[in-house]
């Protein structure tokens, strides 16, 4: 049977000598993640904005800002549109990565938020559109945020005249002027993506570890998680599925092969924002 003939017919069989040698078809090593396309500032409307690809996803992130009474709280909201043939579960697991990084102010604290004008703060409006999807896409939606933000120009304000501190505080004087500063992330994070896979043509059954799994494999794993890490050993979010549980072990390996992603991406992500800002 020819190699694309048992790839169809046979997937488990065309694709489990691969990983016992540790790659996948390509050569790519299972522990290591498929690379990142970054272009930021595309969208001139906007003020941050980045349009990531990784595999067979593509997403662009655009931000928006509005002025509004400094409270006690970060206000950040994200927009997610997704094509319609994404799988609902899948979009879940978005939203829920998401929703952990308004929980744990991933992104933004009260400080990052706050004005020139300390009355005031920003509220973070990001609109995330997911133009392609494969197994990669969190991890491209979160590296698409992290750039769209470390792409944000906050502008100054300013009011047309001098406002009384304890009166209260007309937002339709303050005038947004042409002066800014770059918005100051809290963290960066990075996702990673990996599943489980189980040998069947070993004496024994053995688990092996995908980085960044292809799409041939999605209906071959066992389990599969998602882990979003920053800088230091924070864990911001950590999204587990599949049929088999996962051991501590398991997620200490997924741990360290993340934290080394967050590396090498978070410092592409500061360069290439860094260029762009100076």
């Amino acid at each position: 049977m020819s190699s694309e003939l048992l790839k169809i017919c046979e997937p488990r069989e065309w694709l489990e000598p691969y990983f016992l040698e540790d790659v996948y078809p390509d050569g790519r090593r299972l522990t290591e993640f498929r690379g990142s396309s970054v272009h930021v500032g595309f969208n001139a409307t906007a003020r941050g904005s980045a349009l990531v690809k990784q595999g067979g996803s593509m997403v662009d992130v655009s931000v928006e800002l509005e002025i509004a009474v400094k409270g006690d709280e970060p206000q950040i909201s994200f927009q997610l549109e997704a094509p319609e043939c994404m799988d609902e579960v899948m979009v879940d697991d978005a939203h829920m990565v998401l929703d952990q990084f308004v929980e744990n102010k991933t992104l933004a604290n009260l400080n990052a938020v706050t004005a020139n004008d300390d009355r005031l703060m920003w509220v973070l409006k990001v609109n995330i559109e997911v133009l392609s999807y494969d197994t990669a896409y969190i991890d491209t939606i979160v590296t698409a945020v992290s750039a769209a933000l470390l792409n944000t120009k906050v502008p100054e304000v300013r009011f047309a005249e001098e406002v009384d501190e304890d009166a209260p505080i007309e937002l339709s004087k303050a005038i947004i002027t042409d002066k800014w500063y770059p918005f100051q992330l809290v963290d960066i994070p990075v996702s990673s993506g990996f599943a489980v896979y189980k040998t069947s043509i070993t004496k024994e059954p053995e688990c092996l570890i995908l980085a960044d799994p292809i799409a041939e494999v999605s209906d071959l794993i066992v389990a599969k998680c998602v882990l979003v890490v920053g800088y230091g050993e924070n864990i911001h979010s950590m999204v587990i599925s599949g049929g088999e549980p996962i051991d501590a072990d398991m997620v200490k390996k997924f741990h360290t092969l993340a934290k080394t992603r967050h590396q090498t991406v978070s410092v592409a992500l500061r360069n290439i924002a860094g260029r762009l800002l100076d």
